[in-house]
């Protein structure tokens, strides 16, 4: 059960709240500021909806006219004397005279906490989303030979974030190059039509993409290039969509 018993600090009108309060309201101000003190201390959780106080603290001051106290109500909590939270009203002075302010402020900075993470979070998502779109608008500037990137999956996704952490702008920009340039991987040599924008993100391949494995120079034959694709195919896979 609630303390019955609040301290009517003196202080109270040295509070520049309190006092831009009562300088607006008067007399009534005064009257409704302990009236909502005496009000939250009494309610469990020291918290209610503005609507519910508001009718608590007039039928308390009985001379006082409703929409006066509505009034003053609403300024307490323009001003800070009252805190909005959840749909409800609170007191912080109320709340440390119930020795419950600390766990009032620490809870808080857990929300505050909370929303700064999540915001993080969302600002961390949308750029890396945005970074594997500029990849895929890359891969299709380049390598316009290569077959066109239809549709993300969040696998996709998973794997251009990977390709991203492990080469540079311009490593990529190169490798794109190189591979829309050789005649084996772009196809037209007719050796094998399999180079994608799967298999190129995969990092064993387009390492040997960058280091000029599929070089249009570095072939000697058709058969060599078969013979080097049938190596790598049984070495490295592409991946699963």
């Amino acid at each position: 059960m609630a303390n019955p018993f609040i301290k009517h600090d003196v202080y109270a009108l040295d509070d520049s709240k309190v006092m831009d309060l009562v300088f607006r309201f008067h007399e009534l101000g005064y009257g409704v500021f302990w009236a909502v003190v005496e009000r939250l201390t009494m309610e469990p959780g020291h918290r209610m909806d503005l609507e519910s106080l508001s009718r608590k603290v007039a039928s308390k001051l009985q001379s006082a006219d409703y929409e006066a106290v509505v009034r003053a109500m609403e300024y307490m909590v323009e001003i800070g004397l009252l805190v909005e939270e959840d749909g409800m009203v609170l007191s912080e002075r109320v709340l440390r005279q119930c020795g419950e302010f600390d766990e009032y402020i620490k809870s808080q900075k857990e929300k505050i906490a909370k929303r700064w993470d999540a915001a993080r979070k969302a600002r961390e998502e949308d750029a890396s989303l945005a970074e594997v779109q500029a990849l895929v608008d890359r891969y299709l500037e380049l390598c316009p030979s290569l077959p066109k990137v239809r549709t993300m999956t969040p696998n996709r996704r998973v794997h251009c974030r990977t390709f991203l952490k492990s080469f540079s702008k311009e490593s990529i920009d190169e490798g794109f190059r190189k591979a829309n340039a050789s005649s084996f991987l772009n196809g037209s040599s007719k050796a094998w039509n399999g180079a994608s924008f799967d298999w190129l993100i995969n990092q064993s391949n387009f390492v040997k993409v960058l280091e000029g494995n599929y070089d249009d120079k570095k072939r000697s034959s058709v058969c060599n290039e078969r013979s080097m694709f049938d190596t790598d195919r049984n070495k490295e896979g592409g991946f699963d969509l």
